[in-house]
Order: structure tokens, then C-alpha cells, then sequence
């Protein structure tokens, strides 16, 4: 392999020669790459902790997932992030409105200030540099001037929202005795 000063080597071969390297430092000394990784018998650590079958199966065991409602009072600081990876940050909250958007490279409020728990005792209120207006539109009647009904997505509108999060999907339920339809969302 001819020798090219670093000036001169392309991305790729920057990345050819990086891999070759460290493949030929795994190969070049095998033994001592299994001893670092080979356990000596005063590993603090026992293999049999002494657990019970019964309590390690309970650690996979499928249980039924929490609900929470607004009937109950809680949904205020419930907050479920959605988006992916660089997207920025947003959050469903457990009523279904979309809140502490981090999108528009616009300073917020730092909710982690410190390490003491702080977002936990005090969490923040949940807010929206949006204003967000999801509803449903409705008319059941066969009457020409029968105006459709309007129901927005929120308190106002359903007393009965109920949230289920199950990471990563959160599902939000709409129901009142005053809309026929209950909205899944």
C-alpha cells in the first residue's frame, strides 16, 4: 500500500485506514484482548444471586397499562416526549394538546436547572408557544339548516379525557355524555 501524506488522503480512505488499524490491533493481539475481558474468580459479583423464579419472571410479566383521567384530576403534568432523534422536542401532554415545543431555536425555560429533583416536587406548567386548535365537526341531521356541532380536543369541551402511554405511544381518549362519538387519538 503506497504511503500518501494526510494532506492528500480522501475521506474514504481516511475511514479505510482508521478500520484497517484497529482490525489489525483486535488480530495483532488476541490473548490479551480476551484476558481483559476473561472474569478471575475474586469477582465481587456471585453468579447465583439467590433471586426467586417467581420474582425474575415477574420482572418480563406483562401487566395492564395505567389509565389516567381527567375525572380524577390527572392530567395535568403528564408529558410524554414525541419526535425523533435532532427533531427538537415536544411533548403530548395528558390531554392531548401538544406543549414545551423546542423546535424554533428559541430560548426556553430550563426545566432541568439542577440535580435536586426540582421538575418532580415543582414540574412545570405546561405550555405552548402555539396556539393549537384540533376539533371534531359534527351533524347528524338530515335538515338543511341544521348547523354542525363543534367540539374541540380539550377540557372545554370533554369532561371525560382519559390518557394511556405506552412508550412510545400515547393514546388519548375523548368522551362526554354532550358529543355521540368518542374520539381516539
Amino acid at each position: 500500500m503506497p504511503t500518501q501524506p494526510l494532506a492528500d488522503l480522501s475521506r474514504r480512505g481516511f475511514l479505510y485506514a482508521s478500520a484497517a488499524g484497529v482490525l489489525l490491533a483486535i488480530v495483532g493481539r488476541p490473548q490479551s484482548a480476551l484476558a481483559a475481558l476473561s472474569l478471575d474468580d475474586e469477582f465481587p459479583i456471585p453468579a447465583d444471586k439467590g433471586f426467586s423464579p417467581d420474582w425474575i419472571r415477574s420482572l418480563t410479566a406483562r401487566g395492564e397499562p395505567t389509565v389516567y383521567s381527567s375525572l380524577r384530576d390527572e392530567l395535568k403534568y403528564i408529558g410524554m416526549p414525541i419526535g425523533g432523534v435532532c427533531c427538537g422536542q415536544v411533548y403530548l401532554g395528558g390531554d392531548g394538546r401538544l406543549w414545551h415545543w423546542d423546535t424554533l431555536n428559541l430560548p426556553q425555560e430550563a426545566i432541568w436547572t439542577s440535580c435536586s429533583g426540582d421538575p418532580y416536587v415543582n414540574p412545570p406548567e405546561p405550555k405552548s408557544p402555539f396556539r393549537q386548535s384540533f376539533g371534531l365537526r359534527w351533524s347528524f341531521g338530515t335538515r338543511l339548516d341544521e348547523k354542525p356541532k363543534l367540539a374541540r380536543l380539550d377540557r372545554r369541551s370533554f369532561r371525560n379525557i382519559e390518557f394511556r402511554g405506552q412508550y412510545p405511544i400515547g393514546l388519548v381518549n375523548y368522551k362526554d355524555a354532550d358529543c355521540p362519538l368518542a374520539i381516539e387519538q
